[in-house]
């Protein structure tokens, strides 16, 4: 398994004008409330041209004795949530995955070793190129978008964005997890499904061109992919939005912007 510390690195075409990354998080398949007709949508979505997808956990309910949640609501018991994942990843195209970071619900088996998410990687592409982009706590991408237009002749350069994915953060008026990784563009999260999306900034000072400039991070969290019931209505949760944040990455300067759907 790979260092969290080992940074991911992808190049996507040189020629690509802007890319599109989705976050695939708490999809929940296996519980009674997942959402399948949107599901559907956003996997025929991402099997468009320069679409990229970033797994942050909770793909699975994976319910087991001892952990929280009930068995016997779940649809399909653990190990057929993991082989629905693995078709999943196939549909959308291994090539497409860019990092993968698991979720608590995923992290429930660690206890009898069984890592599902990593298992997913594993068996949705053999030769072990997917599961080498994936990550056990949380995944930082350096990822290559189309060709810098004011780069020289001679050495056309790759715009280059950071991509932070986490399962669980915080996102507080006065604080982000956000800001504790450094140069990040992208910073993207879930857990709470409580969708969000919250530019964030701050001051970086340039050591090299001696300047001073404001960073912005996009901080998006689009939330679940659940319809209201179950163990929401139990514990006296609110239905939350279902809502899908697509952040567009240009290849020909360095900037970025949110899509909502």
């Amino acid at each position: 398994m790979h260092s969290d510390f080992e940074p991911i690195i992808f190049n996507a075409p040189r020629d690509a004008k802007e890319i599109v990354l989705h976050f695939i998080h708490d999809l929940h398949y296996g519980n009674e409330c997942f959402d399948y007709k949107r599901w559907d949508k956003i996997v025929k979505e991402l099997q468009q041209p320069l679409h990229y997808a970033v797994v942050i956990g909770d793909t699975m309910e994976n319910v087991s004795e001892g952990t929280k949640g009930d068995i016997l609501y779940q649809t399909v018991p653990p190990e057929l949530q993991r082989d629905w994942v693995v078709e999943q990843f196939q549909k959308i195209g291994t090539e497409r995955i860019i990092g993968v970071v698991p979720g608590n619900h995923e992290r429930r088996s660690k206890k009898c070793g069984w890592f599902p998410l990593r298992d997913s990687c594993l068996l949705a592409d053999p030769s072990g190129k997917l599961e080498e982009r994936y990550r056990q706590h949380f995944c930082l991408i350096d990822l290559g978008v189309g060709v810098r237009l004011r780069s020289s002749s001679t050495g056309k350069a790759q715009n280059r964005y950071i991509i932070f994915a986490v399962h669980k953060a915080k996102e507080l008026k006065n604080f982000s997890s956000a800001d504790y990784v450094d140069g990040c563009d992208v910073f993207a999260f879930g857990h709470d499904h409580d969708p969000k999306s919250h530019p964030r900034a701050r001051i970086r000072y340039d050591t090299t061109r001696k300047t001073i400039s404001v960073h912005k991070t996009r901080v998006v969290n689009c939330g679940s992919n659940m319809n209201y019931g179950g163990y929401a209505v139990d514990e006296g949760y609110r239905p939350n939005a279902l809502v899908e944040y697509k952040v567009h990455l240009s290849g020909t300067e360095k900037e970025t912007w949110v899509e909502e759907r």
